[in-house]
Parts: C-alpha cells; structure tokens; sequence
C-alpha cells in the first residue's frame, strides 16, 4: 500500500506533474517510500518499479471490469454486490483470484477525495519517458 500512496502522491504533484523522467520519478517514489516506511523492510528503487509493474496490470484489468458493470446501472445492485461480481468476472476471465483489492480501495477513495465519481482513478501506469 505504501508503494501505491508514493505513486499517487508523486504522479500527481502539481508542479512536476507527468513533465517527470522516468528516472526521476522512481527516485522520488522511492525517497517517498524510505521516509515514509515504518516496516524496516528496506525496497531497492528497483524492486519498488519491478513490483509496480507487476501489480499495475492486475489492478487495471480488474478496474475496467469494475467500470464496464458499474457503467451498465445494475437496478438494485450495491457497491458489494458490484465489487462481488467483478471478482467473479475477474476469476472467470484470468482463472486466478484478484488479489489486489487494497491497490483499488486506496485509489478509489483517493478519487473520491477529490471529488470524481468514477473508480478509475488515474490510470496507473507510469508510462514516463
């Protein structure tokens, strides 16, 4: 989680904004990561970007699943029963649980902080050059 909170809140910094380098990025995420981190784990700024790329296309996929049915206004539906029915779509699809529900939640609230209707969120890829 704190890995997702350090993306968030570098890709999203007003002043540097997407204008970033890759490289650039990923040292400030990972500065973000070693101030922030209360675990003693310590991550490499590597092993923090190889496991934001291995996590960031579950997340996405099971997102877009998300918006397709919530976007088809199921009457009766609650936010449980929709999120159940995306895990099965989820399962369905890829065979494999969803095992990244804590990624969606933090970026689900983040853009209710803000005040966007939608559970996209940003889309969660650092495509930096």
């Amino acid at each position: 989680m704190l890995l997702l909170k350090a993306w968030l809140q570098i890709s999203e910094d007003n002043i540097t904004g997407s204008q970033q380098r890759d490289k650039e990025f990923w040292r400030r995420i990972s500065a973000y990561y070693e101030k922030s981190n209360t675990s003693n784990v310590g991550r490499t700024q590597a092993n923090l970007k190889t496991h934001w790329h291995y996590m960031n296309p579950f997340a996405v996929a099971f997102n877009q699943m998300y918006i397709v049915l919530k976007s088809q206004h199921l009457s009766g539906w609650s936010e449980d029963d929709l999120k159940h029915a995306t895990f099965e779509h989820y399962h369905a699809r890829y065979g494999a649980d969803f095992r990244h529900e804590h990624i969606l939640n933090i970026v689900k609230n983040e853009q209710k902080r803000k005040g966007s209707s939608s559970a996209s969120g940003a889309s969660m890829s650092s495509s930096n050059t």
